[in-house]
This record gives structure tokens, sequence and C-alpha cells, in this order.
């Protein structure tokens, strides 16, 4: 039987490394057929197709195939083994748990990895390069280690819609995106562990709309977005992080709107918004941590428009605004801490009009307004209002016009 394994594996890799293009596919279809088969060799099988996936354009121009024919042909079996690889990572476990070496290939082609399962080994895209579509909706993520590390996205679309990570690391460190989108529509994050760390987005849209997360970790630290968006609308947070610790926004939105934080924590240490809208409207922030520690704010807008605040923690301690809009108009402060601690202030607005000041507490402990304004004039509510420690310039600070002054808000 053995000896039987071994001929077939000759014969298909020799089929592989032929110059005409239908042999070339018959050995695609000759190798993962004998890995289907051979237990003991499958991944044997499964690293020669690998080699062949990463060797581009290796096919040489004939008089009866020019070289743009070749260049044609030589995608066509990559794309026959791509898809060979994905129909049985979508349908058999032995499959699911071997590792696959993609490092360096160019995915130039379409390719869908649609249901495909993940459930133990190791998965490498580092440095490709990917300028089609490629889908891995439905996907599931269930253990090992999954690498775009250091990989190039132009343009086209990389989608992970619906697709379920429940254990295991998915990476994305150090990747270049350029124009195009990444989706994670509908996503379940429930143990797994999702990297960014260091990735750079210049002009993409990364959509994580209408995800949730229970568990696990989703870091974009020193993560940088040029223009484009990462969108986190109508997501929910139940528990697990949210990372972006040091990451830079040039730019562009940061959207949560709608979303909705239970539990968990979203964390921005240290993070520079330089022209950049960061979107919170209507969502409910009930439980959990949301802090933005540190973080640098010049222009743009920061808006909390609509949002109630019930049992979180949210706070701008040692923050920076420059030129900044700050809204909070007709949020509801009904419980929990919103916090301003040392954060400094040159310039902007933060206005809180038709704000519901009932069962937060609201905290300015020493904080530094040197310009700009901070509008609490027009609340629906003051019953708990905002908490100052010190004496500012009146007018910098507009209070009601049935406060007696800002003494009646200080500690």
């Amino acid at each position: 039987m053995q000896r039987a394994f071994n001929e077939r594996f000759g014969a298909a890799a020799a089929q592989l490394g032929s110059d005409q293009y239908a042999v070339r596919i018959a050995g695609v279809y000759a190798m993962a057929g004998l890995a289907d088969d051979w237990d003991a060799g499958r991944q044997r099988c499964i690293e020669v197709l690998c080699a062949v996936l990463r060797r581009t354009n290796t096919a040489q121009p004939t008089d009866d195939e020019p070289a743009e024919t070749a260049t044609e042909s030589d995608r066509e079996v990559r794309r026959a083994i791509a898809r060979s690889i994905a129909e049985r990572l979508r349908t058999t476990a032995a499959w699911q748990r071997c590792d696959y070496d993609f490092a360096g290939a160019s995915f130039d082609f379409e390719v869908s990895f649609d249901a495909a399962a993940f459930a133990g080994g190791s998965v490498s895209f580092n440095n490709a390069q990917f300028t089609g579509t490629t889908s891995f909706d439905n996907a599931e993520f269930a253990g090992g280690h999954v690498s775009f590390s250091r990989a190039r996205f132009t343009d086209g679309v990389m989608s992970f819609d619906r697709a379920r990570f429940t254990g295991g690391t998915v990476s994305f460190n150090d990747a270049q995106f350029t124009g195009g989108t990444v989706s994670f529509y509908g996503a379940e994050f429930a143990g797994a562990d999702v990297y960014f760390a260091g990735a750079k987005f210049t002009g993409t849209n990364v959509r994580l709309s209408l995800a949730t997360v229970a568990s696990g970790n989703i870091s974009f630290r020193s993560a940088e977005l040029t223009a484009g968006s990462i969108a986190f609308h109508s997501c929910e947070v139940t528990d697990g992080n949210l990372i972006f610790t040091d990451a830079q926004f040039y730019g562009g939105d940061l959207d949560f709107v709608g979303a909705e934080i239970k539990g968990g924590s979203v964390s921005f240490l240290r993070a520079n918004f330089a022209g950049s809208n960061v979107l919170f409207m209507t969502a409910k922030i009930t439980g959990g941590t949301l802090a933005f520690t540190n973080s640098t704010f010049a222009a743009g807008m920061v808006c909390f428009n609509n949002v109630k605040f019930s049992g979180s923690t949210v706070t701008f301690a040692l923050a920076k605004f420059d030129g900044t809009t700050v809204l909070f108009n007709k949020a509801d402060f009904a419980s929990g801490t919103v916090g301003f601690m040392q954060s400094s202030f040159t310039g902007g607005h933060i206005g809180f009009d038709q704000a519901l000041f009932r069962g937060s507490n609201i905290t300015f402990f020493a904080a530094t307004l040197t310009g700009g304004r901070v509008d609490l004039s027009k609340p629906k509510e003051w019953t708990r209002p905002p908490v100052f420690d010190r004496d500012y310039d009146p007018a910098l600070i507009l209070l009601p016009d049935f406060s007696p002054g800002l003494a009646a808000s200080r500690i």
C-alpha cells in the first residue's frame, strides 16, 4: 500500500511540474485526491500543493502558448489549488487540522473559503498579496493560528461576514490595506484573539457592523488609519476587549453608532486622533469600561449624542483636546461614571444640550481649560450635574440660568 501511495505521489508531482496547462490541472486534482486517501502522507501532499500555489508565473511560454496565455494558465492552476483546498476545509475534518503555508503567495484571483473550518493547524498567509475578492464568509476559526502578518491588500474585498471566532488566533499584524473593504459583518467573537497590531489602513473601510464580542480580544494596537473608516456600527460587546492602544487616526471615522457595550473593555490608551471623527451616537453603554486615557484629539469630532450611560466607567483621564468638538447632546447620564480627570482643553467646544444629568458621576477633576467652552446651559435634567474641583473663567463654563453658579457644582 505504501508503495502505491508513493507511486501516486510521484506521478502527481510530475504532472504539477509539466509545461502543459491541462496536465498541471490534472496534477492538482491527483495530488488533492491522494491527500484524501493517504492519512500518513496528507500533510506532505498539502505542502506540495501550497508550494505550487506560492510560485507565481512559473509556466514557460511556448510556440503553442504565448506569454500572456502562459500567465493566465499559471493563474488557473493556482486558482484550482485554492479551490481544492477550500472545498476540503469545508467538508473534511482531517484537512481542517492540517498546516497550510501560503506565505508570499499572490491571490490575484477571486477565491472563496466560505464555510471553511480551521480547527487546530497553522495557516500562514504571511506576506501574501491580495488584489481580488477573498471570502471567509461563515468560516469557523475554532483553534490553531491563522496569520496574515505583513500581507498586502490592494483595493479588493476581504470578507469574514458571519464568521465565528471561537478559539485560536487570527493575526493581521503589520498588514497593509490600501483602498477596498475588510468586512466582519455579523461576525461572532467568543474566545479567539484577532490582531491588527501595527496594521496600516489607507482609504480602507473596515466593517464590524452587527458583530458580537462575547470574549477574547480584538486588537488594533499601534494600527494606523488614514482616511477610510473602522466601523463597529450596532455591534454588541458583552465581554472581551477591544484594544486601540497607541493607534493613530488621520482623518476618517471610528464608528460605534448604535453599538451596545454591556461589559468588557474598549481601550484607546494613548491613541491619537488627528482630524478624525469618533462616533458613538445612539449607543448604549450599560457596563464595562470605555477608556480614552492619555489620548490626543486635534480637530475632528467626538460625538456621544443620544447615548445612554448606565453602570459603566467612561474615562478621558489625561486626554488632550485641541480644537475638537465634543458632543453629549441628549445624552442620558443614568448611572456609572464619566470622568475628564486631568484632561486639557485648548479650544473647541464641549456641548451637553438637552442632556439628562440624573445619576452618573461626571467629573472634571484637575481639568485644564485654556480655550474653548463647556456648555452646560441647556440640560433636560439637572438632578446630578457635573462636578468641578476648581474655579474657571466663567466665560469657559456656561451654566443653566437656574444654577446659582459654578460653586453649586463643586465638591
